[in-house]
């Protein structure tokens, strides 16, 4: 077994600016009403008839029943 002196396994990490970089934006509009159950389905189909392949029971019980309302509209970036 080697063992490494603790100075030489210590990495230099520079953050910069331009250390990400935006690859594409895109603009979402408001939402008055977003029903959780309507998008995952509580049978594992939703209502475009997509089969979720697996939801597990906590996933279920914490975020079907979920219902946001007024979600303001915003600006998604992916880097």
């Amino acid at each position: 077994m080697v063992f490494w002196p603790k100075e030489e396994i210590v990495m230099k990490v520079t953050v910069g600016a331009d250390l990400l970089s935006p690859v594409s934006e895109a603009s979402v509009g408001p939402v008055d009403k977003f029903v959780v159950a309507d998008v995952l389905g509580s049978t594992g189909i939703n209502k475009d008839g997509v089969k979720i392949a697996f939801l597990g029971d906590n996933f279920k019980r914490v975020f079907v029943p979920l219902v946001e309302k007024d979600i303001q509209g915003t600006r998604l970036t992916s880097y």
